[in-house]
């Protein structure tokens, strides 16, 4: 048996009455000097604790009771397994310990689904985009940077016929179902660089070309190139900075906000590039091509020597050196050479 004080409130008035609660079994008895009523417990409500506020219950015919008798009101509570969650979150208020585990559990809860849930999920709806899709992105993206960052290509008619015979050979093997395009550009603006978008639209500036020491360094980035295609990095990259409210839309298949965010894609390209993880499995795509095609993937790590040599001996303004980052997406290229060697070695 538990008894408790409480002010009585009987629903009409706002007057207060002073009464002795009794609990006894499954029932409620309520005492005062011009009140008496007993109520069965499964005719009660509690309210909820909020900080040190009066505790309340409620009854169903109207009335209620307010209680500043903490204790026995939580054995209550708790004889009849109300307000569990609210429980535990009283609990936590009166433990600063507590209250500072959860905290720190809150943001390395957020800094991982951020890490790996927000990836995750971008990457399975880029899986699900229609080629349709990937398509109207791409148009979209490619559109916003032809005629600003790249210009008309300057090499000559025979050197492009070349190139392109070069890509529809790699694409052919490795390529896939996509509609592959190679777009030859002048890229003073970005110097030698090839990045791909979505649908399989692929950039190759004439400065990389120049760079080049052999055409199979040119066969090594264009499977490099597609190696994001297929594994839809640049799609995935572009998923990754939307909303996580328009990315869950896209994820069960609403595309219907999507055609809009190509023109955001050369701006992330240029501001991040791809990860790490995206650009070794690029590097697994040509690493594989060429070992299949010629027995080596010297090219590939001869082509990267050649960009990272490149880039140390050029000495760019702030602006430029702005713009050449945008698209820089080949970091960390020592290690990267050293993967593609242990390739050929295994």
């Amino acid at each position: 048996m538990t008894t408790f004080k409480a002010n009585f409130f009987d629903g009409k008035t706002a007057h207060a009455y002073p009464v002795n609660v009794t609990v006894s079994g499954q029932t409620l008895e309520i005492i005062g000097s011009d009140i008496s009523l007993q109520k069965a417990l499964t005719d009660i409500r509690i309210e909820p604790i909020l900080g040190k506020t009066t505790r309340v219950i409620k009854l169903r015919s109207g009335e209620k009771l307010e209680s500043i008798d903490f204790t026995a009101v939580a054995a209550l509570e708790q004889s009849l397994g109300a307000n569990k969650g609210m429980r535990f979150v009283h609990k936590l208020e009166q433990s600063w310990r507590l209250v500072l585990v959860c905290f720190v559990g809150l943001i390395l809860a957020t800094v991982g689904f951020i890490r790996f849930g927000v990836p995750w999920i971008a990457a399975q709806a880029a899986a699900v985009t229609p080629i349709s899709v990937l398509k109207t992105i791409t148009d979209s993206a490619f559109k916003s940077i032809d005629g600003n960052l790249l210009q008309k290509t300057k090499l000559s008619a025979t050197r492009a016929a070349q190139l392109q015979s070069i890509f529809a050979r790699v694409k052919n093997r490795i390529g896939k179902d996509y509609p592959y395009e190679l777009m030859l550009r002048s890229g003073a603006e970005i110097g030698a660089n090839a990045f791909a978008l979505p649908s399989g639209t692929v950039v190759m500036t004439d400065e990389l070309v120049k760079l080049a020491k052999s055409d199979l360094e040119i066969e090594a980035v264009l499977a490099h190139e597609v190696g994001h295609v297929i594994h839809r990095h640049g799609l995935r990259n572009l998923y990754q900075s939307v909303g996580i409210v328009l990315l869950a839309g896209i994820f069960v298949g609403d595309f219907s906000s999507v055609a809009g965010l190509g023109t955001s894609l050369p701006a992330l390209l240029l501001q991040s590039g791809y990860s790490q993880e995206f650009e070794f499995q690029s590097d697994q795509v040509a690493g594989k091509y060429l070992l299949e095609t010629v027995g080596s993937t010297k090219a590939m790590r001869d082509m990267l020597e050649n960009l990272e040599g490149s880039r140390e001996k050029s000495k760019p303004s702030q602006t430029e050196k702005t713009i050449q980052d945008i698209f820089r997406t080949h970091p960390i290229t020592p290690e990267r050479i050293r993967v593609l060697e242990e390739m050929e070695r295994k």
